[in-house]
């Protein structure tokens, strides 16, 4: 893994995969707010790609403002899903813990994340393995974990350590991969035909 500034990169391989058409689904304002700042990082760090910038503005939601492809399934919670498990709660984690829980055709979908205690199936999120770093078995299951294992990826005392650098870029591989995953898993429950 090189280190290096991956902001560009990243923007120019999301844009293709995701094209010129339809919807693009995010939770919260995160995604929107990351995809701005590259847009405003592109000049101030004298990177030229027009198509880049043109499909960045084309797809962010201005400031204030309905405009973009950009779709917060945040927002769509408390006007159209309630779920009792939720409590009246909206982050991702609680709506996709909900939706797992009461959804068996996901959970026999994606057996890999299903995790029982008790006879309870436990989240997702907690079938999510350790690895071992320093000695120690360390799980990323929640954003700010993620940007500590980015941390300590990046400027953390074993950076030049190829082997742990690899370990904390798959625990935030598989971490993304159920961020990811909890969107589509909630969105297929929204749309399921129901009985």
């Amino acid at each position: 893994m090189e280190d290096a500034f991956p902001n560009f990169e990243f923007a120019e391989t999301l844009y293709r995969h995701l094209g010129p058409d339809g919807t693009v689904l995010m939770w919260a304002t995160h995604e929107n707010t990351i995809l701005r700042r590259i847009l405003e990082q592109m000049p101030m760090r004298g990177y030229r790609n027009p198509a880049l910038a043109q499909w960045l503005r084309w797809i962010i939601r201005d400031r204030g403002q309905g405009v973009g492809r950009l779709v917060d399934m945040n927002q769509l919670c408390p006007k159209h899903y309630f779920h009792p498990l939720m409590k009246g709660r909206t982050s991702i984690k609680v709506a996709c813990d909900a939706v797992w829980k009461s959804n068996s055709a996901l959970r026999e979908a994606y057996p890999e994340y299903l995790r029982l205690q008790d006879g309870e199936v436990l989240s997702p999120y907690a079938s999510l393995p350790p690895l071992e770093i320093g000695g120690r078995p360390v799980v990323v299951a929640e954003g700010t974990g993620a940007i500590r294992a980015y941390e300590a990826m990046m400027c953390g005392v074993e950076r030049g350590d190829a082997e742990t650098k690899a370990r904390w870029r798959d625990l935030l591989r598989q971490y993304c991969r159920l961020d990811t995953l909890a969107m589509v898993w909630i969105w297929r429950h929204w749309n399921a035909p129901r009985v």
